[in-house]
C-alpha cells in the first residue's frame, strides 16, 4: 500500500503553513484530509477530490491568543483515474475556463476546474438547503433564494486566473 495520502497531506501542511498571517500561532496549526469525492457522472473531468482541512489561532491587538481558530479548506483534485491511471480531461476540456455563479446575491466566481466549479456549487447548494432547514416555515419568504450553478467564464484568461487565485470559498455570498 502507498503513502500518497500521508504525503500529500504533509506536503499541504507545509505549503499552508509558509502562507499563514503574521499574526497566526503557528504552534497551533492542525491540518487533515477530511473526506473524498468521486463524480460518476461519465463527464470528461469526473475527477476524485479531497478537502484539505487546516486552522490556525491569531493573536488579538492587544497579544493575547484568540479563543476561536481561523479555518480554510483547500480542494485538491486528480487528474488521473486512481485505478487505471488514465487522464480525466480531454485537451478540449482543458482550455475552457469556469466559474460559479451564485444567483440571488449575484455572484461570480471562478474555479480552477470544471470539477471545482461542480463541487463547490453542490456545496453552496447544499449549505443554503440545510440552512432553509433551520427557518421556519412561515419566515421562509424573508430568506432570500440562493441557487449556485456552474457556467463557462466568459472574459479574459488573464482575468479568471486573477479571480482563481482571489476566490474566498468561505466569503461568496
Amino acid at each position: 500500500m502507498c503513502n500518497c495520502m500521508q504525503d500529500t497531506l504533509s506536503f499541504m501542511e507545509s505549503f499552508i503553513k509558509d502562507r499563514l498571517p503574521e499574526n497566526a500561532v503557528t504552534e497551533s496549526f492542525e491540518a487533515r484530509i477530511m473526506h473524498y469525492h468521486f463524480r460518476f457522472d461519465g463527464s470528461d473531468n469526473a475527477v476524485p477530490a479531497m478537502m484539505i482541512d487546516s486552522s490556525h489561532k491569531v493573536k488579538k491587538v492587544n497579544g493575547e491568543e484568540a479563543k476561536n481558530r481561523k479555518k480554510y479548506e483547500t480542494p485538491i483534485f486528480g487528474t488521473y483515474c486512481p485505478f487505471c491511471a488514465e487522464a480525466y480531461s480531454t485537451p478540449k476540456e482543458e482550455q475552457k475556463l469556469w466559474a460559479v455563479e451564485i444567483h440571488g446575491p449575484g455572484s461570480l466566481v471562478a474555479a480552477s476546474s470544471r470539477a471545482e466549479a461542480d463541487f463547490r456549487a453542490a456545496q453552496i447548494n447544499q449549505e443554503q438547503k440545510e440552512y432553509l432547514e433551520g427557518v421556519p416555515e412561515d419566515q421562509r419568504h424573508n430568506v432570500p433564494n440562493v441557487e449556485a450553478v456552474v457556467v463557462e467564464w466568459d472574459g479574459k484568461r488573464e482575468h479568471h486566473a486573477a479571480s482563481v487565485l482571489n476566490a474566498d470559498w468561505n466569503d461568496v455570498y
